[in-house]
């Protein structure tokens, strides 16, 4: 009930699934260079870098719809985030 009044004023992308954020493109158009982390692209192990990839969204995108929907941490995060993509997207 709690969560439910606290979402009751969110208006853009505080009300958006956590995809849809991440489509924004503060996030979907980042510098790959900037994403060059050697302990991944670095090593001999061509299927390293799809292994990680595959466990940050498994941790981030499908156990944190599942386990975390209610955590009031979470709530807020949505909320922050959303909030400054929604003054992001205002200023432009």
């Amino acid at each position: 009930m709690q969560n439910e009044q606290r979402k009751a004023g969110w208006t853009g992308f505080q009300t958006k699934s956590w995809q849809q954020i991440l489509m924004h493109p503060l996030f979907s158009e980042v510098d790959k260079s900037l994403l060059d982390y050697e302990w991944v692209t670095k090593s001999d192990d061509s299927d390293k870098f799809e292994a990680v990839r595959a466990k940050v969204y498994s941790i981030f995108l499908e156990r944190s719809s599942v386990l975390f929907a209610s955590d009031a941490t979470l709530l807020w995060l949505k909320q922050t985030v959303g909030y400054l993509l929604n003054n992001i997207d205002r200023i432009d």
